[in-house]
This record gives C-alpha cells, sequence and structure tokens, in this order.
C-alpha cells in the first residue's frame, strides 16, 4: 500500500466514523493532508469522500503541481486575472458545484474547515479561505448539510504514516 493509500484509508475511516460523506479543505497543510498537494498561493479546494475518493479545484497555474498528487480528479479555474478581479470564493463556486456533482455528493453531509489556524507562509503572499468555505459550500451544495469538522482534521493530522 503507497502513502496516499494509506492517507486516503485513514480519510475514509475517520469520515465512516463521523458519519459523514465528505470532507472539504482549503488551508494548504489540510489540502496537502487530503490530496499530496501543497497549494502554492493558497487558493485550491480539496475534497476527500467517505467512498475515497479525493478531488481537487486549483488555480490553473497550479494544475500540473496538483497531479502530482494522488487526487482522483483534478479541475482547475481562474481566482482572479489582470484584467478582471474577483473573490477566489466567487470564482471557485461553479467550478466546485461541479465537482461535488461528479463526486455525487451535492445533497450529503459535508465537513469544512472552521476555526483559527496556523499556516506555514509558502509564498510572498497567499490568500486563504478562512470562513468563507462554509459561504462558498452552501452556494455550490445549496442542499448539502454542512458540519464543521476540525476534530476530524486534527486526528488526521495526528497520524503519522
Amino acid at each position: 500500500m503507497t502513502y496516499g493509500e494509506e492517507r486516503v484509508a485513514a480519510i475514509r475511516l475517520a469520515l465512516r466514523e463521523a458519519e459523514l460523506d465528505a470532507l472539504v479543505c482549503t488551508l494548504p497543510e489540510n489540502v496537502l493532508l487530503l490530496s499530496g498537494y501543497w497549494p502554492v498561493v493558497g487558493t485550491s479546494v480539496a475534497l476527500a469522500t467517505a467512498e475515497g475518493r479525493v478531488s481537487i479545484l486549483a488555480p490553473a497555474d497550479e494544475r500540473d503541481l496538483a497531479m502530482d498528487g494522488w487526487a482522483t480528479t483534478v479541475r482547475d479555474y481562474t481566482p482572479g486575472s489582470l484584467t478582471q478581479l474577483i473573490e477566489p470564493a466567487k470564482a471557485a463556486q461553479g467550478p466546485l458545484a461541479a465537482l461535488l456533482d461528479l463526486a455525487g455528493i451535492r445533497t450529503a453531509k459535508i465537513g469544512h474547515e472552521s476555526g483559527s489556524a496556523y499556516e506555514p507562509s509558502t509564498y510572498a503572499a497567499m490568500h486563504l479561505f478562512g470562513d468563507a468555505i462554509a459561504g462558498l459550500l452552501r452556494a455550490a451544495g445549496p442542499d448539502a448539510t454542512l458540519t464543521p469538522a476540525p476534530h476530524i482534521l486534527a486526528r488526521l493530522r495526528s497520524i503519522l504514516m
């Protein structure tokens, strides 16, 4: 069993024990935990399901980096440009809804990050979704049941593999 397979097995077990269908994360350390990919500027979203599917929504210029992890699906989006100012959460809404549909969890019970966090600096500047992740999930999956899941993430980070 590879490292990625072991990690996905631990995520599946944690989600089942918490009676969650999926977990969505945006903090780079949690995106890494779920997918094996470390986002550069912090505008990526990782989604892991209780069935073992791992999906990444990454900025277009980070797609190749995201493909190096163990995600089963990698989609890209444009969180902004030199000609268009848009909030990353707004830009991610449609692409995230498509990933939720693809994973079959748009109406599922989804855990997400909440609360305060420390994040190592990865670049000269980076974006953190923070509490905006709940609003993004409500917009992308309006029929889903959302649950803060910091306890699941803390447990998964404590498992050394």
